[in-house]
């Protein structure tokens, strides 16, 4: 795999696999009672809010999370969300199969609330979180449903756009220190998303459209150019 696309999944996760968003924003801890550290809440997705956002000289690539994504998911019963630090199951806090865990939607997007075990590792998080060095929050998912547009700008500049319109499976959710940011991509990358988009872009008052791929025509054409750029630096 390229290193551009391999350094954009290692960030987001595979388009349609298993995915990682964060989002800025600040956690916050408050004393509970026996056999919890402490309570550790915040939000790990923003409706209304770009959750990813990225650009490029050929236009840009938005992204969405639906105020309905977690309605389904959140429902069912057998829910399995872990709540952990980075994503990282090693550093568990808690989980919703036994109730340590809680998720819920408000207007700002998707609440957690967790009764946090005593632990030596989750004491060091309260630390960070406390101090501000912990900011972001994140979740782990894979969609069951989503929504692709091809657009322009008033200059004509390419809009790719995605709206997450419901979750399948929610892994977890996490604190991390990342947060979300603006960010250039390369040319391969956005090839790549643009020709994911063009497989599954669904039209106003249309069926999904299937069989449509520009895939190996925008891939080819990225590494031409990435190829020379290259060259001319070697020169």
């Amino acid at each position: 795999m390229n290193r551009e696309l391999a350094d954009f999944e290692a960030r987001y996760g595979k388009l349609g696999g298993r995915e990682v968003r964060t989002v800025p924003g600040r956690a916050s801890t408050r004393a509970a009672g026996t056999d919890t550290a402490y309570e550790l809440q915040g939000h790990a997705a923003v409706f209304n809010s770009p959750s990813i956002e990225l650009s490029s000289w050929e236009g840009s690539f938005v992204e969405f999370v639906d105020p309905g994504a977690f309605r389904s998911v959140l429902s069912r019963s057998d829910l399995d969300t872990t709540l952990n630090w980075s994503h990282d199951d090693r550093w568990l806090l808690a989980r919703t199969d036994n109730g340590t865990l809680q998720l819920s939607t408000d207007s700002v997007g998707l609440h957690y609330r967790g009764q946090v075990a005593p632990t030596s590792y989750a004491e060091d998080l309260r630390i960070l979180v406390d101090r501000g060095d912990i900011r972001g929050a994140s979740f782990c998912f894979q969609i069951s449903r989503d929504e692709w547009r091809i657009t322009q700008d008033k200059d004509g500049n390419e809009i790719v756009e995605r709206t997450i319109l419901e979750v399948g499976t929610l892994y977890d959710v996490c604190a991390t220190p990342k947060g979300a940011y603006k960010a250039a991509t390369t040319s391969l990358v956005r090839a790549h998303i643009r020709d994911y988009a063009a497989n599954r872009v669904r039209s106003p008052g249309r069926r999904r459209q299937r069989g449509v791929s520009v895939t190996s025509p925008a891939i080819a054409i990225a590494k031409a150019r990435a190829k020379a750029i290259r060259h001319r630096a070697e020169l």
